[in-house]
């Protein structure tokens, strides 16, 4: 696990999708081994870039969230995880708001 993520920025520079994709099953990984200060800086990492490719709204950048905001609270991190809970839960709710105002 470690050579490859070692290994991802170098391979995937431009291509940041894949690179936020596989960062976040990497951290994913390293967070089902307990391995938390490596899982949250690998989906720590893919949530930056997914925001930067998709937005903040779109649901893979929701559920890197979501997982980051269980590493979070899995880590004693409360303040951390109750504040990207709160942000995901807003922009989940502003990606609904214009579907129920247009039908």
């Amino acid at each position: 696990m470690d050579r490859a993520a070692a290994r991802i920025e170098g391979k995937f520079a431009n291509q940041p999708q894949v690179q936020a994709a596989i960062r976040s099953t990497i951290g994913r990984t390293y967070y089902e081994l307990g391995l938390f200060p490596e899982a949250t800086m690998q989906l720590e990492k893919a949530l930056d870039l997914q925001r930067r490719v998709s937005g903040p709204e779109n649901p893979e950048t929701l559920g890197i969230m979501n997982n980051l905001g269980n590493l979070y609270d899995d880590e004693g991190k409360y303040a951390e995880a109750e504040a990207l809970d709160n942000l995901a839960l807003e922009s989940s709710a502003a990606c609904l708001v214009p579907r129920i105002a247009t039908r």
